[in-house]
């Protein structure tokens, strides 16, 4: 207990004001945590009623340009109407998603304020007058009011265009018999099917009261609820209400019976002329109604109805946009049926439902329920355990600080010289030790990782669902693996692996995601200029682009244009040493251009150094350019930059190009993979690798015999030797290496077959003597197939490395 605290006062140190202020932060840490646990178990996730979480008024954006097409959409109310609103909603939609600039010319009739539609007259005049240059192609007339002012002036305003209407009550055939080039959708009100519902979930209702206006609309949603709810009659009395006030209707609804419902049609005019929204009039109604009020408009859920079989403005107005988008296309619109079976949707209300005591699990299947709370925790499970997963490693980190802070406290009391500068080569030096451990410490783990991962997707059957798991680890190892190599890019000490590539598909390979990294702000185009094949390690490739792609983005904070192209072109010698080429000839090019800061001649040569960023702090670690120039000279080429402050930034990137028609084409499929029955000596210090190697040897077939370490191998070989076919050896152990071991059993029996493997970088590999013949040397991590069939090489093949 003494020395836990005397390690924490080394810790904390002798200044109070450090005491403090790490106290105030573990305070503040704590408290945030609290706050966050309380906030994700209390969070709730409430859908939203329609027309609630969007603007309702369609945002048409500029003027209509020359090469715009435009379409008259004739709208029979007025802005603030929901149901009208939802249907220009869907029309504008409609439109911008084809790609192509449709713009579509909205005219309000006006027709709640004005029902008896006097003006129309005068309309007609101004819109002779506003369009006498216009040919609409098509007209889009969205409800009765709006089919009715089109059919009777259409010889005078638009002759040539086609008609599609959609949101039309009471639809008859003969409504459009006269009528040419028309077409259209129906508003056809499911009020049986709400019904039919409601008594499913209130079987001791006895009375239903149809509320509607007294309209052309409103009438018209009667007829056709009269001719719904005629399979009805007997078992409940259906009444409709007579033609109210408003005041009038408020004192009939608070004197309902408690053994019935309401049935809500399409109201918007009460008889003394005030006009009465879907929102309106589903409050007063919710409000003075002591029972449940079914409807049938999406736009009057959230706002007091319980729910019923609902159609929505915006699906009539999408429905009609497909219409007129067909016959945009050329499609006459003689030859498009009117859509009579209107789309419903079962929707219901949570908070009307809890009033009413209805539960949920009685629903029908499928129904949708808005302001139903859901809980965030059992809606996003993955996203608040990875959130507390990273919290974890907050702390784990914090406390590695911590121990890491204590180690340096007592090494100040040791040595309190500390060095004030490194220089280039230095700080690159300490960044390839450091790349080179942890190399090969990472691959020894994901040697593990992914061998055995891989044994257990052998074992499970083509549908097993468990092979999605397995999946996701194999590629979370994968991604570790190319950590592994970016680390390794600063010295440029990683191992690639070039391949005949085409330069565009490495930047088809990158352009998705460089689109998602930017953001929406900055416009990106890929120009692919000529084609180029060169020898490149296509991951290690993508990674430079990417980085550059956040470069730029990070160079642009209010916007600007982004742009990466390919191009081929021929050096001769005064080029090459003006572009710092190795030798003349033909390149392949790679140029990333941004619009944004620049940089100064001073900044620009610092910039491939590691660590030197002009970002703030914590905003960049001044790395990722330094990996860019790593891969690229890597790959024999070079990275030049041009930029001026204000003007920009372009990076260029020389590759060599190679012969297309010469370059080796992969093979279709990999050859099936062959064991064996011989017997292998496996030299391999890490337990894990030993493990999972020795099991995958021995299931294709092999007879495996362990050691720990070189010494431990050359015991077992002295013992077995004669029944040994191979040596299968960590390049790099304690006591003796690999080598070293090979070199000493190759003496007692000069035929025997070797494989190294190691997870250190190339430098040291190649210091080892190994790296001269691929053939003998399989490095980590580890993968089974590859493994198996680098000892069926070895085995098969002549004995012994080259000299």
């Amino acid at each position: 207990m003494a020395d836990t605290l005397n390690k924490i006062k080394i810790l904390l140190g002798e200044s109070l004001r450090t005491r403090l202020l790490i106290l105030l932060f573990v305070l503040a840490f704590l408290t945030l945590l609290v706050m966050l646990l309380l906030q994700v178990y209390r969070a709730y996730d409430i859908a939203m009623p329609v027309g609630q979480d969007a603007a309702r008024v369609p945002d048409l954006g500029s003027l209509p340009s020359q090469n715009d097409r435009e379409v008259l959409v004739l709208n029979s109310y007025h802005i603030g109407y929901s149901w009208s609103d939802n249907e220009m909603a869907g029309i504008v939609d409609a439109f911008r998603q084809q790609g192509k600039r449709i713009y579509p010319v909205i005219e309000y009739l006006d027709c709640k304020r004005h029902p008896r539609m006097e003006h129309f007259e005068r309309l007609r005049d101004l819109f002779v007058v506003k369009y006498r240059m216009k040919d609409f192609p098509v007209v889009i007339a969205t409800d009765n009011p709006a089919l009715e002012f089109a059919l009777t002036y259409r010889s005078r305003l638009f002759p040539n265009a086609s008609i599609v209407f959609c949101g039309i009550n009471g639809f008859r055939p003969e409504m459009i018999a006269q009528a040419d080039n028309i077409t259209g959708v129906a508003e056809l009100l499911d009020a049986g099917g709400t019904l039919a519902m409601a008594l499913t979930l209130q079987p001791a209702v006895r009375a239903v009261y149809a509320v509607h206006d007294y309209t052309i609309t409103g009438l018209a949603t009667r007829r056709e609820t009269e001719e719904q709810l005629k399979p009805f009659a007997g078992r409940v009395a259906i009444r409709y209400l007579m033609n109210l006030s408003t005041s009038e209707l408020v004192d009939v609804l608070r004197n309902l019976p408690r053994d019935s419902i309401v049935l809500a049609l399409s109201y918007s005019l009460d008889r003394e002329g005030n006009v009465i929204n879907h929102e309106k009039i589903a409050r007063i109604l919710s409000d003075n109604a002591p029972v449940p009020v079914y409807g049938l408009h999406e736009e009057r859920l959230g706002y007091g109805i319980i729910g019923g079989r609902l159609m929505g403005g915006k699906m009539q107005g999408s429905r009609a946009a497909e219409f007129a988008l067909r016959i945009l296309r050329g499609e006459p619109a003689s030859r498009i049926p009117v859509d009579i079976l209107s789309p419903t949707r079962m929707m219901f209300d949570f908070k009307q439902l809890e009033r009413f005591h209805i539960p949920v699990d009685r629903l029908p299947t499928g129904s949708v329920i808005v302001n139903r709370p859901v809980s965030f925790v059992s809606k996003q499970p993955v996203l608040v355990f990875t959130t507390l997963g990273m919290m974890a490693i907050l702390i784990a980190g914090i406390l590695a600080l911590g121990i890491n802070l204590y180690q340096r406290r007592i090494a100040e009391v040791e040595q309190r010289k500390l060095q004030d500068q490194l220089i280039h080569a230095q700080k690159m030096e300490a960044v390839g030790h450091l790349a080179g451990g942890i190399a090969h410490d990472f691959n020894n783990i994901l040697t593990a990782i992914i061998g055995y991962t891989n044994l257990l997707r052998r074992k499970l059957a083509g549908d097993d669902p468990s092979r999605t798991f397995t999946d996701h680890i194999l590629a979370a190892s994968e991604r570790a693996a190319r950590l592994v190599k970016s680390l390794l890019a600063f010295s440029r000490k990683q191992v690639i692996e070039p391949m005949p590539v085409d330069l565009g598909e490495i930047v088809k390979g990158v352009e998705k995601i460089a689109r998602t990294l930017i953001g929406e702000d900055i416009e990106f185009a890929v120009n692919l200029h000529a084609s180029a094949t060169v020898m490149a390690d296509t991951g290690q490739m993508e990674q430079v682009l990417l980085n550059l792609c956040t470069n730029a983005r990070d160079a642009m904070p209010k916007g600007g244009h982004l742009a990466i192209e390919t191009d081929r072109v021929t050096v001769d010698d005064e080029s090459r040493r003006q572009h710092l080429l190795d030798r003349p000839g033909t390149y392949g090019i790679i140029a990333v251009s941004d619009t944004g800061n620049g940089m100064d001649e001073g900044v620009r040569k610092q910039i491939f150094e590691p660590f030197f960023t002009t970002k703030e702090v914590g905003k960049g670690t001044g790395l990722g350019l330094s990996i860019a120039y790593g891969i690229v000279r890597q790959h024999n080429g070079t990275i030049q930059v041009y930029s001026e402050p204000g003007r920009g930034t372009t990076f260029k990137i020389y590759l060599p190009s190679i012969d297309a028609a010469g370059a080796p084409i992969a093979a279709a499929e990999a050859a099936a993979v062959r064991g064996g029955t011989e017997t292998i000596l496996l030299a391999e210090d890490e337990s894990e690798v030993r493990e999972l190697v020795a099991i995958t040897l021995r299931e294709a077939g092999y007879r495996v015999i362990e050691a720990v370490d070189g010494p431990d191998a050359e015991r077992q070989f002295a013992e077995n030797g004669s029944a040994v076919s191979l040596l299968l050896t960590d390049l790099i152990m304690p006591k003796k290496n690999g080598r070293e071991v090979y070199e000493q059993l190759r003496l007692s029996s000069p035929s025997l077959n070797v494989l190294f493997m190691s997870g250190y970088t190339a430098d040291i590999i190649r210091n080892k003597g190994v790296l001269d013949d691929p053939m003998l040397f399989i490095s980590k991590p580890i993968i089974p197939d590859i493994l198996l069939k680098k000892v069926r090489e070895a085995l098969d093949g002549p004995a012994g490395p080259k000299a």
